[in-house]
Protein backbone atom coordinates (compact mmCIF):
# COMPACT_ATOMS: atom_id res chain seq x y z
CA UNK A 1 0.00 0.00 0.00
CA UNK A 2 1.36 3.56 -1.04
CA UNK A 3 1.69 6.69 1.62
CA UNK A 4 -1.14 9.57 1.41
CA UNK A 5 -0.44 11.71 -1.79
CA UNK A 6 0.79 14.97 -1.27
CA UNK A 7 -1.94 16.49 -3.50
CA UNK A 8 -4.60 15.06 -1.08
CA UNK A 9 -7.07 16.44 1.52
CA UNK A 10 -7.48 13.78 4.07
CA UNK A 11 -8.77 13.93 7.60
CA UNK A 12 -7.14 10.84 9.41
CA UNK A 13 -6.35 9.71 13.45
CA UNK A 14 -3.58 8.36 14.28
CA UNK A 15 -2.49 6.44 18.25
CA UNK A 16 0.78 6.54 18.96
CA UNK A 17 2.02 4.63 22.52
CA UNK A 18 4.05 7.11 24.79
CA UNK A 19 7.89 5.67 26.14
CA UNK A 20 7.28 5.85 29.79
CA UNK A 21 10.92 5.60 29.98
CA UNK A 22 11.75 8.47 27.90
CA UNK A 23 15.17 9.62 28.97
CA UNK A 24 13.86 13.31 29.03
CA UNK A 25 11.59 12.35 31.72
CA UNK A 26 14.09 12.43 34.74
CA UNK A 27 15.07 16.17 34.19
CA UNK A 28 12.49 17.52 33.52
CA UNK A 29 10.88 18.16 35.98
CA UNK A 30 12.58 15.87 38.53
CA UNK A 31 10.21 14.24 41.24
CA UNK A 32 6.93 15.39 38.87
CA UNK A 33 8.05 14.25 35.30
CA UNK A 34 6.40 16.31 32.50
CA UNK A 35 6.70 14.95 28.61
CA UNK A 36 8.96 18.03 27.27
CA UNK A 37 6.86 19.71 24.51
CA UNK A 38 9.38 19.31 21.67
CA UNK A 39 9.23 15.16 23.10
CA UNK A 40 5.41 15.76 21.88
CA UNK A 41 6.04 17.01 18.62
CA UNK A 42 8.15 14.49 18.08
CA UNK A 43 5.33 11.79 18.47
CA UNK A 44 3.00 13.70 16.81
CA UNK A 45 5.87 13.82 13.37
CA UNK A 46 5.76 9.97 14.64
CA UNK A 47 2.23 9.59 14.19
CA UNK A 48 2.18 11.74 10.66
CA UNK A 49 4.49 9.46 9.21
CA UNK A 50 2.87 6.55 9.94
CA UNK A 51 -0.06 7.83 8.02
CA UNK A 52 1.98 8.95 5.28
CA UNK A 53 3.41 5.07 4.92
CA UNK A 54 6.70 7.00 4.49
CA UNK A 55 9.37 9.54 6.45
CA UNK A 56 7.89 13.35 6.18
CA UNK A 57 10.23 16.47 6.51
CA UNK A 58 8.85 19.26 8.16
CA UNK A 59 9.73 22.47 5.72
CA UNK A 60 7.88 24.52 8.64
CA UNK A 61 6.27 24.58 11.98
CA UNK A 62 3.96 27.79 11.18
CA UNK A 63 2.07 27.21 14.39
CA UNK A 64 2.32 24.96 17.81
CA UNK A 65 0.31 25.45 21.13
CA UNK A 66 1.43 23.63 23.92
CA UNK A 67 -2.02 23.33 25.62
CA UNK A 68 -1.88 21.60 28.66
CA UNK A 69 1.14 19.35 30.58
CA UNK A 70 0.99 15.02 29.82
CA UNK A 71 2.60 13.65 32.90
CA UNK A 72 4.03 9.48 32.60
CA UNK A 73 1.47 8.27 35.00
CA UNK A 74 0.96 4.32 34.15
CA UNK A 75 -2.13 3.84 36.51
CA UNK A 76 -4.03 3.17 32.90
CA UNK A 77 -3.60 2.61 29.52
CA UNK A 78 -4.55 5.98 28.63
CA UNK A 79 -1.89 7.45 30.39
CA UNK A 80 0.09 6.04 27.76
CA UNK A 81 -0.76 7.21 24.66
CA UNK A 82 -1.58 10.04 22.41
CA UNK A 83 -4.36 10.42 19.85
CA UNK A 84 -3.80 12.63 16.84
CA UNK A 85 -5.82 14.12 14.56
CA UNK A 86 -4.51 15.52 11.55
CA UNK A 87 -6.06 17.06 8.92
CA UNK A 88 -3.72 17.12 5.31
CA UNK A 89 -4.33 19.79 2.01
CA UNK A 90 -1.19 19.36 0.25
CA UNK A 91 1.60 19.77 1.84
CA UNK A 92 -0.36 21.76 4.91
CA UNK A 93 -1.02 19.85 7.87
CA UNK A 94 -3.11 21.25 10.37
CA UNK A 95 -2.88 18.28 13.74
CA UNK A 96 -4.21 18.08 17.43
CA UNK A 97 -3.30 15.61 20.25
CA UNK A 98 -5.12 14.31 22.60
CA UNK A 99 -4.14 12.68 26.14
CA UNK A 100 -6.50 11.09 28.43
CA UNK A 101 -9.36 12.69 25.98
CA UNK A 102 -7.64 16.29 26.74
CA UNK A 103 -5.91 18.35 24.08
CA UNK A 104 -2.59 18.81 24.60
CA UNK A 105 -1.24 20.16 21.39
CA UNK A 106 -2.53 21.72 18.29
CA UNK A 107 -0.54 23.12 15.33
CA UNK A 108 0.18 23.91 11.63
CA UNK A 109 2.98 22.02 9.90
CA UNK A 110 4.34 21.98 6.25
CA UNK A 111 5.68 18.81 4.93
CA UNK A 112 7.68 17.11 2.14
CA UNK A 113 8.02 13.57 1.43
CA UNK A 114 11.32 12.58 2.26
Amino acid sequence: MQGVPIKSSLSVCQTVALDISHTALPGHFPGNPVYPGVVLLNYVIQALSLIMKENIVIQEILYCKFLHPVTPLVNSHLDQILQCEFNIIENKVTFSAYSKKQKVLTGILYINKG
